[in-house]
């Protein structure tokens, strides 16, 4: 037996032990809250840094919390070797939970359920189980191996520049939250934060408040309580749009299903908040300004055809509204989520949705982050290849993705798995999930990847 069999053997021997710990993270709703002393991000975050912590310590690794931002397991040489970007913080639990409840894990049919199970608590595991897989062979290793688990990679990715300020990142970097073979190239961000004074009207209320980066699933509105209930259903019936309309103290409650995905492909869900806003334009006494938003965010242009963006060569453009808060004390609170593939400037997208969200009185703060890209003939992205294509026993390519990862902006840095490229886990839904299959491949290429680079 080869050393790179004496690895899988052990990774195979120590599964049980691998989703005990997975689970023991699963449980803690990692949600970012109010920050509190010695905790940036809130409880959550810092109780599943502090068990991720716990495990490697347990596993003989010495480790350390960097302010509470940031966990660093370190192992290894004293030549500067490889990074493993991976988070526990999680988004929010949201609706539609059917299989088991969000902080609940659930072992089921091969497949272990739970938020955070697939994003990112079950690879930030497992990667600590591919370095120990190594070590277990018991022959030193020339290069360091550092794993960084962060807090905040879903609200801002804070954390890793507070590390980043402190310490030099390594000449080689690799996040296991996207997907296998090798991810070289991310799409820029512009996730445009709206602000607006409220109008008077029919619409007292709107409430749909998901994460920023997530299509919304659901979406309500309050009308005025003096609506005639006959008439507004006659109306919104017009649409051919499924809603829930019934009375309650305030006012007529309007609400709009949909199907949550994550905003870097909008295409894959039903955006209710824009199906919501639809709806109230075809009320005559909804204010101007939320049917100019239905105009500007119609449902099924995820492209930006309504801001007049044009696509730059085969990737496009996307755009999703996925949050909104309108009521009178407020006055209009919103999110909108852009992503920019390469080729594509500030200048071509986000100020398009300045001008045109200021023209109706809408202000828009946020910053621009621009396209990821690395070389794809490097040594480095060839033996991660390497290491797929052995692993999986697939051919292996480079590709693109729509979402940011911790990998985006440092240099010559790529994401790597965890996901198998064609099947969906469900990330940022209900019922999220990693297969046990998968988690037991991406603990044999990462530990595959550690021999190869660092030994």
């Amino acid at each position: 037996m080869n050393q790179k069999e004496n690895i899988d053997e052990y990774i195979d021997r120590q599964l049980n032990r691998q989703i005990e710990d997975i689970c023991r993270l699963v449980r803690i709703e990692s949600v970012r809250q109010e920050p509190l002393p010695g905790k940036p991000f809130g409880e959550g975050p810092w109780a599943a840094l502090e068990t991720a912590l716990d495990i490697a310590r347990a596993k003989g690794f010495p480790a350390r919390s960097i302010d509470g931002c940031v966990g660093v397991v370190e192992a290894g040489g004293l030549e500067e070797g490889i990074d493993i970007l991976a988070h526990l913080d999680v988004v929010p639990a949201g609706t539609g939970w059917t299989v088991t409840a969000p902080f609940c894990p659930l072992l089921h049919d091969g497949k272990l359920y739970g938020r955070g199970a697939a994003d990112n608590k079950g690879p930030a595991v497992s990667v600590l189980y591919a370095l120990d897989a190594v070590r277990s062979l018991g022959i030193p290793l020339r290069r360091r191996v550092r794993i960084l688990w962060g807090t905040a990679e879903e609200t801002g990715c804070e954390d890793l520049p507070h590390f980043y300020g402190r310490y030099r990142p390594a000449p080689m970097t690799v996040s296991p939250d996207a997907a296998f073979p090798v991810i070289t190239r991310e799409k820029g961000r512009f996730e445009a934060h709206m602000t607006g004074e409220y109008q008077e009207g029919d619409v007292l209320r709107i409430d749909c408040d998901g994460p920023a980066n997530g299509v919304p699933a659901s979406a309500s509105a309050v009308l005025g309580p003096w609506k005639e209930e006959e008439e507004v259903k006659r109306r919104l019936d017009q649409a051919g749009v499924p809603y829930q309309l019934h009375r309650q103290r305030e006012g007529l409650k309007l609400t709009v299903k949909g199907k949550a995905a994550h905003s870097a492909s909008p295409q894959k869900g039903d955006n209710a908040l824009v199906k919501l806003l639809a709806l109230l334009a075809r009320l005559p006494g909804t204010q101007t300004r939320l049917k100019e938003m239905a105009g500007v965010f119609p449902h099924g242009d995820h492209f930006g055809t309504s801001f007049g963006i044009s696509p730059v060569g085969e990737e496009r453009f996307t755009i999703s509204l996925n949050r909104l808060s309108w009521n009178p004390k407020a006055g209009l609170v919103g999110v909108c989520d852009c992503r920019v593939p390469a080729g594509m400037t500030e200048d071509m997208t986000a100020a398009p949705v300045r001008k045109m969200l200021g023209a109706m009185g809408i202000r828009v703060e946020g910053d621009w982050v621009a396209p990821h890209t690395v070389p794809d003939d490097s040594e480095f992205v060839r033996t991660l290849l390497r290491c797929w294509e052995e692993c999986s026993k697939r051919p292996g390519a480079v590709k693109s993705i729509a979402g940011n990862t911790y990998a985006h902006g440092i240099p010559g840095a790529v994401a790597y798995g965890f996901a198998d490229p064609e099947i969906r886990t469900g990330t940022h839904g209900p019922d999220e999930y990693v297969s046990i299959s998968q988690l037991v491949l991406g603990t044999r290429i990462y530990a595959h990847m550690i021999w190869e680079l660092c030994r």
